[in-house]
């Protein structure tokens, strides 16, 4: 397999096996399998990466069941198990700190499918094992697998895409794009789908918000979210989008596990009273955590663990079952529970609570969270409100990537109890249609759709995981945008390619692993998680960076992060937790949010860089505002913060201070010609300054970062305002900044116009209120401010007094609301 860089070609992959088959899709080439046995599962050597091509990769594989992790290696390294993206920088040069030092690079995206019911993942070998013992550079090996041993095949169309060009970004675009059009538009691009209505307001989920610690469950109330939503109201900080997540639906342990049990033990399940553990418990819990839970796989203490458990099967039913834990649990009808539908209580039902938050307090969307099966543990075959769907008890079967990189899910809930199944070809869209006109009866305007990617292991005997998941997930998009509209969906715990391949309609998914509040390790981690999943997901749909609580050690740097996201901003805060002054750094006084344009993406420079572990390199990411006129980049120090694939944990080792070195082009869309090689004016959060760089190529603002430390930097390009041709070399230059006092500042800019008249004068349709910042070369004569609706009286001063720095030629403005504005 050659690439072409410049005016040579290179190999790339040497030894690649004669079963492959390779012909032009869109501007790359699709591969597929031919030649095989008949079998469920097929291997296939890619080759290895040939011994004169110099690269770097940046790989996004599976670390469990639900989720993706980055990661980053060289041609000697073996890309991780379950590898589901994979994108090459070739002949890039590992030391050099030029702006071009890629110029002459090529970026190669290798993306696996998932097609004809089966889905293919890359798997890496290291070098000793392809050469015969010899250290050489790593191989690749494709797998594709139906995940049922009844769909077999010799032959698979459609099992990868490669595409070649000069930026990464594009190279992942076209792979996209090419991958939809292969696959018939089984998926969309995120370019193709409706834009979320709900990614401009600020939001709350009940989430952590009301976490039993010791069960892991939420206590969520409805008289408890009325009262924090009621908290942000009083403090100007107003919530307009509503989660309610798990802890609403009338679920329960498995009522046929259940009539197994002793008579006590079963009343006590059924009251659900929360059991106290014995002795017993405790010492084997503490025993599993020290010695089972983080070994690595494959070993003596896994595989035995993994016996016993198989042993005690049975007894494992039971415990689960009396033990009431919600991921044992079933849902046993599609209306909310006791809590939420309680007769004689102020507020009386899901609908009331809704109605009570959109009059009394002006949220717009209330969503509800659900499993993708209906519950953890899908559906309850013996419950009476659910006979329709005919539900059935199948097998979670989990596939050999799964078993190597979650090993604990051999003896989990979800193999011990089995899952319920809505039944015949209908099924899932009979389950969806029954649970989504409850909600919309009930007022809900969309959904959270969770634990999405167990559906991959359970379709033994049912055409396998792929053609499952097809089944389930086109029947969610038809049921979501029949009762709440486009995009009204957040997909969560989606990370499998069987699920997200088939997002036709869906334009969120959640980025990585959750937020842990209690856990030290994982905060700089997700971050990175977020940050460099998104850079795949973000051609799919819009990655969700999660909720985060408001106060906490980590808020600003959680708060910084989701300031420049490009996604939804919302928090998870308990009552009475919650750090305003914070939160006004992000939300506008009616509850907005100032939105970037896109989805964020690491920059260029450490887009190759192991910003976790190198000890050197800052994680960097980009964005626009303004509709591209401005950029931002975020700066984080994760470094020592990661997840370890091992011990399948977070973990903290050596945390140390790094330098950023923010210039604007690092911003993708000022790396054309004529705007790096201009000025541009900078604004550097924690300095408050704004600061003038004469070239945008080689201009540089550095920036130490301590431990978990952040940084944001506005970048606005210098503009040149002109009443006409021959005062152009007497014009006036200006670079709005944005509102000074915000994370996001250049997010108050949504677009900018230069008017031509008998005076320069520059037009901002704006958003926000605050001290609105600038660089401009001379002072501003005047300001007219207007409101967005001309129809609306406007409260604000028609000519507001301008503030002019004539040493610093920094300009302010006081803004209160929604604005448009100009004159120079």
């Amino acid at each position: 397999l050659l690439v072409q860089v410049g005016d040579a070609e290179l190999p790339l992959l040497s030894g690649v096996s004669p079963h492959i088959r390779a012909e032009a899709a869109g501007k790359g080439i699709v591969l597929s399998l031919a030649g095989l046995p008949q079998a469920p599962r097929h291997e296939v050597p890619l080759g290895a990466w040939a011994s004169d091509c110099s690269l770097q990769w940046l790989a996004a594989a599976r670390c469990k069941l639900w989720w993706m992790t980055p990661a980053w290696g060289r041609a000697s390294d073996p890309v991780p198990t379950e590898t589901q993206s994979l994108l090459l920088q070739v002949d890039a040069s590992e030391h050099s700190d030029s702006l071009d030092d890629d110029e002459d690079s090529i970026f190669v995206f290798l993306l696996p499918l998932v097609a004809n019911s089966f889905r293919s993942s890359l798997w890496g070998k290291s070098g000793s094992a392809i050469c015969g013992g010899l250290l050489g550079n790593a191989g690749v090996t494709l797998v594709s697998e139906s995940a049922d041993d009844d769909t077999c095949a010799e032959e698979i169309e459609n099992v990868l895409v490669a595409v070649a060009a000069s930026s990464p970004f594009v190279a992942l675009s076209l792979g996209f794009k090419a991958a939809s059009d292969r696959l018939g538009g089984q998926f969309r691009t995120l370019d193709e789908k409706p834009r979320p209505a709900s990614l401009d307001h600020f939001g709350w989920c009940t989430w952590d918000a009301f976490m039993d610690k010791a069960r892991y469950t939420s206590r969520v109330t409805p008289a408890g979210v009325l009262s924090v939503v009621n908290e942000f109201a009083l403090e100007m900080v107003p919530v307009r989008h509503v989660i309610i997540d798990d802890g609403w639906q009338t679920t329960g342990s498995d009522l046929a596990t259940l009539d197994e049990l002793p008579a006590t033990q079963r009343a006590r399940a059924l009251s659900e009273v929360p059991m106290e553990p014995d002795r017993k418990a405790l010492a084997l819990h503490s025993f599993y955590s020290r010695w089972v839970e983080h070994a690595p796989a494959g070993s003596f203490r896994l595989e035995a663990w993994a016996a016993m458990c198989r042993c005690l099967g049975h007894k494992l039913r039971h415990t689960f079952a009396s033990e009431g834990v919600d991921q044992a649990k079933r849902l046993r009808a599609v209306s909310a529970n006791g809590t939420f539908e309680l007769p004689g209580e102020e507020t009386q039902s899901l609908g009331d609570l809704v109605k009570e938050l959109k009059v009394k307090f002006g949220v717009r969307a209330v969503y509800c969270w659900h499993h993708l099966l209906g519950y953890w543990c899908g559906l309850d075959p013996l419950s009476e409100e659910l006979r329709g769907l005919a539900v059935q008890q199948r097998p979670f079967v989990l596939s050999p990537g799964i078993r190597s990189v979650e090993p604990q899910q051999r003896w989990g809930f979800f193999a011990n109890m089995q899952v319920g199944l809505p039944c015949g070809s209908d099924g899932p869209s009979k389950m969806y249609e029954s649970m989504h006109s409850y909600l919309k009866d009930a007022g809900i305007d969309g959904v959270k759709v969770d634990g999405q990617s167990l559906l991959g292991q359970c379709g033994q005997g049912l055409g396998g995981g792929p053609a499952l998941c097809k089944r389930f997930v086109t029947a969610l998009e038809d049921s979501v945008q029949k009762h709440f509209g486009d995009s009204a969906c957040i997909c969560c715990m989606s990370h499998a390619n069987e699920n997200y391949f088939y997002y036709n309609k869906s334009a969120v998914i959640r980025a990585c692993d959750d937020f842990l509040p209690d856990d030290p390790a994982s905060q700089a981690t997700h971050i990175a998680h977020c940050a460099f999943n998104g850079v795949f997901f973000a051609e799919i749909a819009v990655p969700d960076w999660d909720m985060f609580h408001s106060d906490h050690p980590s808020a600003l740097m959680h708060a910084a992060a989701r300031a420049v996201s490009g996604a939804s901003v919302y928090v998870s805060d308990p009552p009475g937790r919650h750090d305003f002054n914070l939160l006004r750094q992000l939300v506008t006084q009616d509850g907005r949010v100032l939105l970037c344009d896109e989805p964020a993406r690491p920059t260029r420079d450490c887009l190759f860089r192991n910003v976790q572990e190198d000890g050197k390199t800052a994680l960097k990411v980009f964005n626009t505002n303004g509709a591209g006129h401005l950029g931002v980049v975020a700066a984080f120090n994760v470094q020592g913060s990661l997840w370890d694939r091992k011990t399948r944990r977070f973990a903290l080792v050596r945390q140390i201070p790094v330098t950023a070195e923010i210039r604007p082009c690092d911003v993708e869309t000022f790396r054309v010609k004529e705007l790096r090689e201009g000025r541009f004016a900078v604004h550097l959060r924690s300095r408050d300054s704004i600061e003038l760089l004469s070239d945008g190529r080689k201009s540089r603002l550095v920036c130490e970062l301590p431990p978990n430390g952040y940084e944001v930097a506005t970048i606005s390009p210098v503009m040149k305002l002109q009443a006409s041709k021959e005062a152009e070399d007497s014009a006036v230059c200006v670079a709005p900044i944005g509102l000074r006092a915000m994370l996001n500042p250049g997010g108050a800019i949504r677009q900018l116009r230069k008017v031509a008249g008998s005076k320069p004068t520059l037009q901002i349709l704006g958003r926000g209120s605050g001290i609105f910042a600038g660089w401009s070369s001379q002072t501003p004569e005047a300001c007219e401010i207007a409101p967005e609706d001309p129809a609306v009286k406007s409260p604000l001063k028609a000519n507001p007094a301008v503030s002019y720095d004539n040493k610093l030629q920094i300009f302010e403005i006081a803004v209160a609301a929604d604005f448009a504005y100009g004159n120079w």
